[in-house]
């Protein structure tokens, strides 16, 4: 049979090479006569041996179609007559429905189980064959083939997006029923075939990702979007794991970006990039809520805080992103991890950095508008904070032509300038790290030091003003070398002193290095503004 075979194929070769000779135009007739019947016996004894299961048969008339270079013709007879038949009684006796529930793992199951039990003797026969004959034969392919033409036929609604569950379902199952072909392949160079044939590109190609991945992509960025195109900030429901609805739908976006019932392997990089995109919409929303909201930043915008949105819900905004941010680096990245490893093949250490390098990125986006947040606080609760300052003048009118003895106490006053900070520092106690404490102390304190100093300045320029004019009125008064004692003007700048150290040790209670040559900037400038002469150094006790 392998010479027969053999020979008829010599003949072929002559044909194509010199079929124009005239030796060979007259028996081209006889010689596809002898390829024709030489196919038509090999069908006829192949399928009888596979009728009987005859081993030696078997593998010699696929090897005599080997020899005969009539694999395509073995491949058509295998696929009518063998394959066909199998999947047609399957796909007949799995009940079908409507694209939402045209499930096709039952049908895979039943067709694989199948034709290791009706074709697993002919597979067993072409994986034994020598290699040069065994690779000649890509079965896996015409069974994915068939399969693919039956359930294109009878089910085409298992191929649509429009049901996006079903549809995933649906092509996990038949990406694991190809996997389960690629199994099938008797070595390597076959399983290389199979990957690169074009009934594999076709069979992949049926599933419409790009549209899965668009209705995906509209459903959780919509509802994001809902969220925070709603305007202002609001709070989350009761239960919810961050402060703010809009904190919270992000996260629920992200979550479902990387759910087990939306998540597809292919889809990794566009997902992905969904991720991104939702966290850079947040940040920018964010952004917008520490716009001044006055117009043109004034007074109404200032009132508010960081842009109106005012301290309590600035402060939630901020713990909201600090959360964010925590689970983002930690929990997050290793759902990318978990989902990586279970559904993309060979992804590397190079590629697990690329996406923490972008997810890092975005975290510090969200860390900048964090101090923009606490800067936004501390800039409000510095002008509540100089609201008291108004206070400062009537120290001239405690101590103007009114005989009260040297004062040795702070003004009233004293005790509500630092009372907002203080108010806010206390309703969130440990909830304000270390760090965050420290920048909204010295974010308020810095201006309001300032603004002291210019206030104090003012005043002391207006008592030197007048206490000359009225120095120079009891001159001429009073007889010469009379002493008037302590005047108005020493008591007023007495006062104002003992304000400022009051004011430096409540600086100094709430962390803020006053004293020495390296202490705080703001409060050294009041200090030598008000300070008598002599005492340079900060002096508090």
């Amino acid at each position: 049979l392998d010479r027969i075979a053999a020979e008829g194929s010599r003949l072929t070769f002559y044909i194509s090479k010199g079929g124009d000779l005239p030796a060979l135009q007259g028996v081209q007739g006889r010689i596809g006569g002898v390829g024709s019947h030489l196919e038509e016996g090999l069908g006829s004894c192949l399928l009888q041996a596979l009728q009987e299961k005859h081993k030696a048969a078997t593998v010699r008339c696929l090897g005599a179609y080997v020899a005969a270079g009539a694999q395509r013709s073995a491949h058509e007879l295998i696929q009518e007559r063998v394959l066909r038949p199998v999947v047609s009684r399957q796909v007949a006796a799995q009940p079908s429905g409507t694209a939402a529930t045209d499930a096709l793992k039952p049908l895979f199951d039943a067709v694989l189980a199948a034709v290791r039990t009706d074709c697993g003797f002919l597979l067993d026969q072409v994986r034994g064959m020598e290699p040069g004959r065994r690779d000649a034969f890509n079965l896996p392919a015409l069974l994915l083939e068939e399969v693919d033409l039956a359930v294109a036929g009878a089910r085409p609604g298992a191929y649509s997006p429009g049901v996006p569950k079903a549809f995933r379902l649906n092509f996990l199952a038949a990406v694991a029923f190809a996997d389960s072909l690629a199994e099938m392949c008797p070595s390597p160079a076959v399983l290389a075939a199979f990957r690169t044939s074009p009934t594999h590109t076709q069979f992949m190609k049926r599933w419409n990702l790009s549209v899965y991945f668009s209705l995906h992509f509209q459903d959780i960025s919509g509802t994001v979007e809902a969220r925070l195109g709603a305007g202002a900030p609001a709070l989350a429901e009761e239960g919810a794991r961050f402060a703010l609805a809009g904190t919270q739908a992000l996260w629920e976006g992200l979550q479902a970006a990387v759910s087990p019932d939306v998540f597809l392997g292919p889809l990794a990089d566009k997902f992905f990039k969904l991720v991104l995109q939702l966290v850079a919409r947040y940040a920018s929303w964010v952004g917008v809520a520490l716009e001044p909201a006055g117009p043109q930043g004034g007074e109404e915008a200032k009132a508010g805080g960081a842009g109106g949105l005012g301290p309590e819900l600035s402060f939630k905004v901020h713990a909201d992103i600090a959360e964010l941010v925590q689970a983002l680096l930690g929990e997050y990245l290793g759902a990318w991890d978990t989902l990586l490893d279970a559904t993309v093949e060979g992804v590397g250490s190079d590629v697990r950095a690329v996406l923490r390098e972008a997810v890092d990125e975005a975290a510090a986006a969200l860390r900048s508008q964090q101090a923009q947040l606490v800067a936004g606080v501390a800039g409000a609760l510095s002008d509540k904070c100089k609201e008291s300052l108004k206070f400062v003048r009537g120290i001239i009118a405690t101590y103007r032509m009114t005989n009260r003895p040297l004062p040795s106490e702070p003004s009233p006053y004293m005790a509500s300038l630092l009372q907002p900070l203080t108010a806010f520092l206390d309703a969130r106690g440990a909830a304000l790290d270390g760090g965050v404490r420290a920048a909204l102390v010295h974010g308020t304190a810095a201006p309001l030091t300032t603004k002291f100093a210019e206030v104090a300045e003012d005043l002391l320029k207006t008592v030197k003003q007048t206490d000359a004019t009225l120095k120079r009125l009891k001159q001429r008064q009073q007889a010469p070398g009379a002493d008037d004692g302590v005047s108005d003007a020493d008591k007023i700048r007495t006062q104002l002193f003992l304000d400022i150290k009051e004011f430096g040790r409540a600086l100094q209670g709430l962390g803020v290095a006053v004293e020495g040559g390296d202490g705080f900037g703001p409060y050294l400038a009041l200090w030598k503004v008000v300070a008598p002469e002599g005492k340079d150094a900060v002096e508090l006790l």
